[in-house]
C-alpha cells in the first residue's frame, strides 16, 4: 500500500514523485518554453531537488508537479 500523499499526487497529477525517477520538467532557468529531461535526487516536504545535464536545481514541490510529467519509458 502506498502512502496517502503519493496516492493524492497520482490522483491529481497522474504520477507521484520518486527519487531517481526521470521527468520532463519546464524549468525557466533552462528554457522558458519547453520541458527538459530531469532526474530527481532528493524530495522533502516542500522542495524537489533534481538534475539536468549534471547541474542541480531546486523547485517547490507543487510547482514541480504542475510543470512535469513522468518519463516511464526511460527505465
Amino acid at each position: 500500500m502506498s502512502c496517502p500523499e503519493c496516492e493524492a499526487q497520482r490522483l491529481v497529477y497522474g504520477f507521484s514523485l520518486e527519487i531517481g525517477g526521470q521527468y520532463m520538467t519546464q524549468v525557466n532557468e533552462i528554457k522558458t518554453c519547453c520541458a527538459v529531461p530531469t532526474k530527481i535526487t532528493d524530495i522533502d516536504t516542500l522542495t524537489v531537488t533534481f538534475t539536468h545535464k549534471d547541474k542541480t536545481y531546486k523547485m517547490n514541490k507543487k510547482e514541480f508537479l504542475a510543470k512535469s510529467w513522468r518519463k516511464y519509458d526511460s527505465y
